[in-house]
Formats: structure tokens, sequence, C-alpha cells
């Protein structure tokens, strides 16, 4: 189990601090195209890098032997850290395993202000209902009238396969495998 932070590649600005069970798989992660998925503060940021051919600078802060110690360790690397003014993309204030301080809850509150739900006043249309047998009949047609997948790759004998009732890419599905 291991504390590690992230920093600027230019700088070396702390902007993360995390920690891991798995030990150093998980900085190498940060570092791949999936460490930069979602909308997170982090996540922008290690896309922004990646823009600019830039990977983040990675650092080991240390080692424990039980969880107790890295959680403790984590909330005060991450309070150190905020407390000399570090612009951190953590949300939570660490240790925890997904509580937000309340810097994030307060970002978090102010966003929200003033927008009404999706929601708000309406039923699920979609739940506890199907489609009629004729929209399932056009919905049928309109997929089999497809000769290529999203991504442009043909729907042949050899490069289709049937999963759910529906054909799917095999280039597609190698594409995603490669990435994972």
């Amino acid at each position: 189990m291991l504390l590690y932070s992230l920093h600027e590649p230019d700088t070396g600005a702390v902007r993360y601090v995390g920690k891991s069970v798995r030990g150093e798989t998980r900085l190498a992660e940060h570092c791949r195209a999936s460490g930069a998925r979602g909308r997170s503060r982090r996540a922008k940021w290690l896309r922004s890098l990646r823009r600019e051919g830039l990977r983040p600078a990675c650092s080991v802060i240390a080692r424990f032997e039980t969880q107790a110690d890295l959680d403790a360790a984590e909330v005060e690397w991450i309070a150190a850290a905020r407390a000399a003014g570090a612009n951190l993309t953590n949300l939570t204030s660490g240790g925890d395993c997904g509580t937000f301080d309340d810097e994030a809850c307060a970002k978090i509150s102010a966003a929200l202000q003033g927008r009404i739900p999706w929601n708000k006043g309406k039923a699920a249309p979609h739940r506890g209902t199907s489609h009629t047998a004729e929209t399932k009949r056009r919905i049928s047609e309109i997929r089999s009238a497809q000769v290529t997948c999203k991504r442009g790759h043909s729907f042949d004998e050899a490069n289709t396969y049937v999963y759910g009732g529906r054909r799917h890419c095999r280039t597609c599905r190698r594409d995603l495998k490669r990435q994972l």
C-alpha cells in the first residue's frame, strides 16, 4: 500500500495526492488514456496535459502496512498541500473513500443552484413500459438496413457477431479491448 502524488511536469507543483493498495500499477493508470476519463478536475487536468503532449510526474510519498495508516497519511498530506496553497484536483479530503470535503460540497451546491432537476414533476415514462410491436418492427428494419457500424466498419460476415439479438462490430470490439 502506498501514498503517491501527481505533479505538473514543468513546474513540479503537486496537483493530486492519492493512495493505492495495488502499488505502482495505480500510478501507471494515470498516465494511460483511461486515467483521463470522466469529468473530475483530475481527469480534466490529465486530458489538458495529454493535449500538450505531456504526462504528469508521479512520485511515491510513502509505503504503509495498514489501511488505517494509509488513510491517515492521505488526509494529512492533502491537508498540508492545501494549507501550502497547492491547487489540488482532489475532490475529497482523503482517507474516506468518497466523502466530499466542505469546499467540494460548496462548489457542487453552487453549480446546481437554480437548476430544475430533469425529472421534477414527471413520472419516469420509460419505466414499466415497452415498445409496441409496430415500433419494434420499425427499429428492426432500420437496424437491419445498416451496412456499417457507427465508426464506419462494414457489417459483413467476417466482421459481425450477434449478441443480445443485435449485430456488433468485431473491429470495434478488438479496438476497445486494446484500449483497456
